[in-house]
């Protein structure tokens, strides 16, 4: 039987340090597609002249660890990639409900190494070691589910391993965070963000990673992570172009264009499927944003403007450029 690409699964647990793999997974999920092995090496040939014009060399260059996992975002594991991603998370109970936790996630000054595990098929393993996640994408289109994008890059791998270990029951069939009844807030110039009608939207959170070598390694010895820049693109269907004026003005009353930077808002709160008091919020202040003027079409439909930003600042030390409040049943992320 051919090996079935619609069978497949991830897991994902934080390690104590670099060099020592988690012995099981704290999370196993399913997966909407990606590579969440991502394992290649690369060939490279010393050129020697030998008397023929043919190599009689080869070597393996490199190899890197690069799984990336696509998924919906189920309310417990989509909070570690959330931590692998920025960092720094604070938990506390939700005060008048019993049973949820309140996740507050923020830049932290480093990110923790994971370890990932995949199978492909009805018995095909994998587990790639010490990764840290370079870029975590959420996207929201239309009425569809709340999706994401983790890639990572990690320093080693096993792959053909027996099984992923324990006996976790799949995230897949718990409900997850989807776009139906969500608020989505957004001021083109300034912090107070109002309510808009958006069509689709997407946030991203990159940690600039570098993989660091060392002589007689193939593999990495190391990730180091960058500045992380929080992005976002947000396409909104206007009834007119005021905030695009804002945008390009500076203010609401202003019509003449501003040589000056402009920072904008986003707010956006979404739902789990089946629990309302599950919820997702992310907010990101201090975006430079940009857009484009609605292009003409004689055919009608509507118009949409897209605004977006690469990287959200902050203004003093204690900012963080993105704050998102997850609201679940998971006690905590870091413990």
């Amino acid at each position: 039987m051919s090996l079935n690409p619609s069978i497949g699964l991830a897991a994902i647990a934080v390690q104590n340090d670099r060099d020592t793999p988690a012995t099981q997974p704290t999370y196993l999920h399913g997966l909407t597609g990606g590579t969440p092995f991502g394992a290649s090496r690369s060939i490279a040939n010393t050129p020697v002249a030998c008397g023929t014009r043919a190599p009689s060399d080869a070597r393996v260059d490199s190899i890197e660890v690069t799984p990336s996992i696509q998924a919906l975002c189920y309310p417990d594991v989509f909070g570690l990639y959330l931590f692998a991603a920025m960092g720094a998370c604070e938990s506390s109970e939700v005060a008048d409900k019993e049973g949820y936790y309140r996740h507050v996630f923020t830049m932290g000054q480093k990110v923790p190494y994971c370890t990932i595990w995949s199978q492909i098929g009805t018995n095909n393993f994998t587990r790639s070691d010490g990764c840290k996640l370079g870029t975590l994408t959420i996207s929201a289109t239309g009425n569809e589910h709340l999706s994401m994008q983790a890639d990572f890059q990690g320093i080693d791998a096993e792959v053909g391993i027996a099984s992923i270990p324990g006996s976790l029951a799949a995230s897949c069939f718990s409900g997850k965070y989807t776009t139906t009844d969500c608020e989505f807030k957004l001021d083109a110039a300034g912090n107070t963000p109002a309510e808009a009608l958006v069509s689709e939207a997407s946030f991203t959170f990159e940690n600039n990673l570098s993989s660091l070598t060392s002589l007689g390694r193939v593999t990495p010895r190391d990730i180091a992570e960058g500045n992380l820049s929080a992005g976002c693109s947000v396409t909104t269907i206007p009834d007119d172009i005021a905030e695009y004026k804002k945008l390009m003005t500076g203010s609401a009353s202003a019509t003449k264009l501003t040589g000056k930077v402009v920072m904008g808002s986003v707010y956006a709160k979404f739902f789990h499927t089946d629990d309302p008091n599950m919820t997702l919020e992310f907010q990101v202040n201090h975006c430079p944003f940009t857009a484009e003027f609605p292009e003409v079409d004689p055919e009608g439909s509507e118009a949409t403007i897209q605004f977006s930003t690469d990287a959200a600042i902050i203004t003093s030390a204690a900012e963080s450029p993105v704050t998102v409040t997850l609201v679940n049943k998971t006690a905590s992320y870091t413990a």
